[in-house]
Formats: structure tokens, sequence, C-alpha cells
């Protein structure tokens, strides 16, 4: 909680009401904030703050209400206005002047605070202002503190006896002691005894917290007409200078008074901003545990994304385990597509091998039969050349698809040694260099059993043999025998055999 800006007041006795006809019992105007020169505890409240203020919905609607309410004194430990202590209130907000200080005006209300206010102020006392609110301040380039302008959350301005300026402080009155026979203590005596019981009970704490004396001066000290008896009966029992004498010492004494009672409201002043530090402790202590509880919601966040990267990764293998056995099913569909192919080439040579023989058998035979056979050849040949060009055009089909599904089987071998590589924690060459020039699924899998079965010895040595991991990755192991078709006269595309090695 931040306390500031205290500024002296100007006290209008002559203001009986309100504009809107409710009882008051006089006005305070003055400065209430100084948007240039910090504080005496070194802290700045900047113009752009007060705008912020002034200008937010929430002021705007406090004064369309009536306006802010404020205490005699800052209470302790709480930022809101209790309804049963307040003695003043800001109908309309405050106006800059050029030298750049912020001039407000309160009505002193017809309350139990307000009297003991008005009391003071009718005695001479020239009250300071001072706001009340909470925020965060920031080091500002002259070396002093600056208030954050978006982050300060104003309650009110309180009348208070000790400004936070010093150049506002209040001049202690001595005056209207020589002007009056009425006392401070016996003004504020007077206030007490014409108050009922409850408002007695908030006067007397309010007093008690400001620290002001208010008992009656009767049971303290004689009255002016003992003052006259005792200094009747002085001047007959001793002579004139006896009397100036007494009266000197009494008038320093009353000066020394003066001066403690000046000291004891410097201490409190002091008090004051101790206060406001312990008050500024304790916010930064909430926020530490704010952000503490803002780093618990963080972790919990993380927890819930690595539970839902490890069910990811399971779906995963699952889609890899089931594009696995799809490509193996298309593979197999393609090598039977082909073989059926080649059985299909196979049977055309051997009706054109047996359309040739029955052509020189008829030319042996016959003469004239031999345009009807070459007709009949030529026909045949049409026909071959048209199954020729089919049987190419769906051999090219079926070849780009089996390149179409070799590239997904070795994307497909691709990610599941990256998968197997990331959950063994090594890299995808340590897997690639065991594996043989043609390898399948099965090779993978013993490769990754063998690494995690030699991580495993390894870690439980109590020490890391680097011989040993150099002589585990320079192990090579034998490929698999290469496969070769059986049957030389067979045409086989070098994909599908390549596709075929693999798995």
């Amino acid at each position: 909680m931040e306390k500031n800006s205290n500024e002296e007041l100007k006290f209008d006795s002559s203001a009986v009401v309100s504009e809107k006809g409710s009882p008051i019992l006089g006005k305070l105007s003055g400065p209430v904030a100084d948007i240039i020169n910090p504080t005496r505890n070194g802290r700045k409240y900047s113009e752009q703050l007060w705008e912020n203020v002034f200008n937010s919905p929430i002021a705007q609607e406090t004064f369309e209400n009536g306006g802010y309410f404020g205490e005699l004194g800052h209470p302790e430990g709480r930022q809101e206005v209790d309804m049963e202590k307040i003695a003043i209130c800001m109908p309309a907000p405050p106006t800059k002047n050029d030298d750049g200080t912020l001039v407000g005006t309160f009505d002193i209300l017809d309350t139990p605070n307000g009297r003991i206010l008005k009391t003071l102020c009718d005695y001479g006392y020239k009250m300071g202002i001072s706001s009340r609110g909470s925020g965060e301040v920031y080091p500002s380039s002259d070396g002093n503190e600056e208030v954050d302008p978006d982050q300060y959350e104003f309650s009110c301005f309180d009348v208070v006896l000790l400004p936070a300026v010093k150049a506002a402080r209040m001049n202690y009155v001595t005056e209207s002691l020589k002007d009056s026979n009425v006392t401070l203590k016996q003004a504020l005596a007077e206030s007490l005894n014409s108050a009922s019981d409850s408002d007695r009970k908030i006067m007397q704490e309010t007093l008690n917290k400001l620290n002001l004396e208010y008992t009656s001066e009767e049971a303290q000290a004689p009255s002016v007409e003992n003052i006259e008896e005792v200094n009747e009966s002085v001047a007959v029992e001793n002579n004139e200078a006896d009397l100036v004498e007494q009266l000197q010492t009494l008038l320093k004494e009353n000066k020394e008074k003066e001066q403690q009672i000046i000291e004891l409201q410097e201490k409190l002043s002091v008090s004051y901003t101790k206060e406001s530090a312990c008050n500024e402790k304790i916010l930064s202590y909430q926020q530490s545990i704010s952000k503490l509880s803002e780093e618990a919601k963080k972790v919990k966040s993380l927890e819930e994304k690595l539970s839902k990267a490890e069910n990811d990764v399971k779906q995963l293998k699952e889609a890899l385990t089931t594009s696995k056995k799809a490509s193996a099913a298309n593979v197999a569909k393609l090598q039977a597509n082909s073989k059926s192919l080649v059985e299909s080439v196979s049977s055309s040579k051997q009706k054109i091998r047996e359309l040739q023989e029955q052509l020189k058998v008829a030319n042996e035979n016959s003469s004239g039969k031999i345009d009807s056979l070459n007709e009949q050849l030529s026909t045949a040949k049409k026909d071959l050349e048209i199954k020729k060009t089919e049987y190419s055009k769906k051999l090219g089909a079926s070849n780009k698809l089996v390149e179409k599904y070799k590239n997904i089987a070795a994307g497909a071998v691709d990610r599941y040694i990256q998968s197997q590589a990331l959950r063994l924690g090594v890299s995808q060459n340590e897997i690639l260099n065991r594996l043989p020039e043609s390898y399948t699924f099965d090779d993978i899998d013993s490769v990754c059993e063998s690494l995690q079965s030699v991580n495993l010895n390894l870690s439980r040595l109590p020490f890391q043999s680097m011989k040993l991991q150099e002589k585990l990755n320079a192990k090579i192991t034998a490929p698999k025998k290469e496969i070769i078709p059986t049957n030389q006269d067979d045409v086989v595309d070098e994909s599908l055999l390549s596709l075929a090695k693999l798995h």
C-alpha cells in the first residue's frame, strides 16, 4: 500500500450545504498530488497514472453516484473505506494547475470523524491529504522509484496530520491560544460530550489513532478563573518580579512541549513510511505465491502434453504395423500379377511357333493354301501386336505400382528405424551400420534388441568402456544370400527383385 502526495488543505467554514442540499460542515480545498516531483519516500506518481485513475469506468461511476469518500487518517491493513469512519467526500475529480499539481475540493461531512476534522480546522490546524492505493513500482531514470500507472489501484483520499511531502508539513498553530479561551483539548472534549455513545466510540478510536489528546484539561490544569485566583494570591505574597519569572518559566516549558510534539510527529511520519515498506513486502510475497501457483499449472500442462505425446507414439506404431501388413499384401498381389503376365507372354510365343510350323507344313502340302495362311498369319500377328501393346501397358502400370509401394515400404522402414533409434536413445546410423546390405524388419528388430542388450549391459558396468563401444560399433553382419531367379528365360523387373530382397 502506498501513501503519498500529502498537501495543505484550505478550510472554508462558510459552506454549510453541498450543491445537492446534503448537510455538510465545511469544505477543504488544495493540492492532492504532485505529478512532477517525487514524494518524500522517493516515489513518483505520473500524470498518466492519475489520468488512468480518474478516466476509468469505476471512477466515472463513483462520481456519478456522489464521489469518493475518505477517512480521517490512514487505516492499517485494508484498502476499502469503512462507512462508519468516513469524514470527507470528493464530489468531483481534481484539476491540474500550471505548476504540475492536482487540486481537489472535499466536503466535510456531518459524521463523527467529520466533526473531529471540523474541530481541528476551527482550531487552526492545516490538514494534509494523502492518496490510498496499491500497486507496483520500478526504478526511474532519476534514481527514484516510479509507480506503475497500469498497475495502480486507487481507493480514496484520506485527511492526515503529517504530509509525505516535506514542504507540505503542517505548522503547529499557537496564535489561537492567545485569541481564544478554549483550547484544542476542550474543543475536542465538548465535541465528544455532545455526541451519542456510538459516535463517541468512533471519535475516540480516531483520536487515539491520530495520537491526539482529547481528555478535558480541567483535571490536568487549572482553568482561566483558577489562574486569576492564583495570580492574585501570588501578587499578595510575592512581588511583581517573581510573577514575571514564573510566567517566563511557563512559556519556556510550553515551547519545549511544542518541540516535543513536532519530534513525535516526525517519528510518526517515519512510522508511516516503514508501514508502507512492510505492506509492499507483503504484496511482493503474495505475488511470489501467485507465480508459484502459475508454475504449478504449467507443470500440470506439460504432464498432459507428455501423456498426449505418448499416445501419439503408440498410434504411430500401430499405423506402422498396419502399413507393413498392407505393403506385404500389395507386394504379393503385384508378384502374382507379374507371374500371370510372364505366363501370358510365354503362351503367346508358343502360339507363334505353332503357327509358323503350321505355315511350313501348309507350304509343303499345298501352295494354294499359302495365301490363306499368310492372311491368317497376318491376322495373328496383328492380334499379337495388340496383345503385346496391352500387356506392355499393363506391365508398365504394374511397374509403376510396384515402384510406388516400394517407396512406401522404404519410407515405412526409415520411419521404423527412426522410431527404434528414438526409443533406444541412439542415432539412426548406429542401427543402419549393423544391418546387412539387404535386410528385413526382422533384421532391424534383431539389431535393436542387440543394441538394447548392449546398452543395458554397459549401464550396469561401474565404468564406461570406450574400446568396447568402438568394437561394438565396428561389428559387421554378413549379408544374406542374394536372391537369383531360377528361370533365366523369365524377365523380372529389377525394382521388384530389390523389393523382394528387402522384405
